[in-house]
């Protein structure tokens, strides 16, 4: 689960994070165990619960939060309490607790799987109309129909469906773009499917496709075409159901796009505009809707809108806040006093980067190493020219890298 402050400003967000940080990277940690302690953690049990700190920007502020194995959310008030008064102690300004943090005891934005049983599926008819209704973020504004996904946000939701809807990561299988030719790749790793959501070696995930192959998985799968089935069936006629169209797209949910999480089903006719609308009302009335909704809101703070794809929509574009940065930018957004010439020797000794030789310079390129490209950026071409690369670093992992270089 997921605990997080609000900070007005940059600087003291950055304090939260750097102090955080020395709890389960074993660092000297004498001024937080004292606030732990009085909520009845020692230090073990919190370099346990810590294992991920990260701050991003969000409008006018400035979150940070952290990443804790509590998944029932048994510690959540006491951790929080304790890193209030730690943000108190410090001076740091913050607003308010995140509304991620849940109640003692109970369960944090779980998938509400149906218990009943499975009812077996009915043949259908083939299928002659593909529809695609996209659950999508809420534009920041009236122009807009909705929010592109950037590549950052893409990451923690797959993270999230993996995590409260108890998807495995091996039952997932991307499409990619690429250069050469596109096609799919089962995702072997959580950082395998980073790596490709960002853009790796040529090559872009543009969905994340549910393709069962473990035992609980498959019954998901199931649950989730039933409820399709049933919603659309309810609504223009359960005989005007189709079966997979002939490029394999059956009736069931494509877990992320570019645009959101996508609802596929087939017809026999076509579906009218007032059946269109029928049809959104009764999705945002399931279990589905309600979990990709509280994943908006408890990701990125934001609303959901349900659109249907090839319709005259218009979609904002991505914040660009989550896009890698070159290193000279990255170093400005984080304000650090480090040049990016110590900063490259640095991560070349520790093996993030491989120093590659291009033609004409005299000095070689810094670009990520094959293990660490994905998880802490991207290796973007720049020109025709071999080894003509550039190292693209993430905002979130690249204040970890300017922790490892400036200790």
């Amino acid at each position: 689960m997921r605990i997080a402050l609000k900070f007005t400003s940059r600087d003291d967000a950055f304090a939260f994070y750097k102090s955080i940080r020395a709890i389960p990277r074993g660092g000297k940690v004498e001024h937080l165990t004292g606030y732990f302690a009085t909520q009845g953690f020692d230090l073990e049990e919190i370099r346990e619960l810590c294992f991920l700190a990260s701050v991003y920007a969000a409008g006018e502020q400035w979150i940070a939060y952290l990443e804790v194995d509590d998944e029932f959310g048994e510690n959540a008030r006491g951790i929080t309490e304790a890193l209030a008064e730690l943000c108190r102690h410090g001076g740091l300004a913050f607003t308010a607790e995140h509304p991620q943090v849940p109640a003692a005891g109970q369960a944090f934005d779980r998938m509400q799987w149906p218990v009943s049983e499975i009812v077996e599926e009915v043949p259908l008819k083939t299928t002659r109309f593909t529809h695609e209704i996209v659950i999508a973020l809420q534009g920041t504004s009236d122009e807009y129909d909705g929010r592109a996904l950037s590549n950052h946000q893409r990451v923690e939701c797959i993270k999230y469906w993996h995590e409260c809807a108890g998807i495995p990561y091996e039952d997932m299988e991307m499409f990619l773009f690429s250069l050469s030719a596109d096609g799919e790749k089962q995702v072997e790793s959580f950082d395998d499917l980073a790596r490709y959501l960002h853009g790796h070696a040529g090559a872009q995930a543009a969905q994340v496709i549910h393709r069962p192959l473990s035992g609980a998985s498959p019954e998901q799968r199931s649950r989730i075409r039933q409820l399709i089935h049933e919603t659309v069936g309810a609504v223009i006629g359960a005989e005007q159901l189709g079966e997979s169209n002939y490029s394999g797209r059956e009736n069931g949910v494509t877990l992320l796009t570019d645009t959101g999480v996508s609802i596929i089903f087939g017809t026999v006719s076509p579906v009218t505009q007032e059946q269109q609308e029928r049809l959104v009302e009764r999705f945002k009335a399931t279990y589905l809707y309600d979990f990709v909704r509280k994943m908006y809101l408890n990701l990125f703070q934001s609303e959901t809108v349900m659109l249907w794809a090839g319709d005259d929509v218009g979609l904002e574009p991505a914040s660009t806040g989550s896009e890698p940065l070159s290193l000279t930018l990255a170093l400005q957004a984080s304000g650090a006093a480090l040049s990016a010439v110590k900063m490259n020797k640095c991560l070349v000794e520790k093996g993030i980067l491989k120093a590659v030789k291009k033609r004409g310079a005299k000095t070689p390129l810094k670009i990520f190493t094959e293990d660490s490209e994905g998880i802490y950026g991207v290796n973007v071409q720049k020109s025709h020219r071999k080894n003509d690369m550039e190292a693209r670093y993430y905002i979130e992992p690249f204040q970890y890298l300017l922790d490892l270089c400036i200790e």
